[in-house]
């Protein structure tokens, strides 16, 4: 199965997370706000010019900057 990052997904795509490649302040950030291995993600709209993404998680609406997004591997929802 092929693995994509988060920021690499378009509107509307939905992928499961695999893992967060960061340091660990960051990824400590991330899984508190709902990034964990196994949930899935949802790209709910993006911004122009590489801005933020809106991304939903389970009931939880987060929006990331396109460099966060880009150290969440994700792989395509079932």
């Amino acid at each position: 199965m092929a693995a994509f990052t988060l920021s690499s997904l378009a509107v509307g795509q939905r992928a499961v997370i695999q893992d967060i490649h960061a340091d660990d302040a960051i990824c400590h950030r991330m899984r508190a706000m709902g990034l964990r291995a196994g949930r899935e993600a949802l790209i709910v709209r993006r911004s122009r010019l590489g801005g933020p993404i809106q991304v939903r998680i389970g009931s939880i609406s987060l929006i990331m900057r396109c460099t966060d997004a880009a150290m969440v591997q994700v792989a395509p929802s079932a």
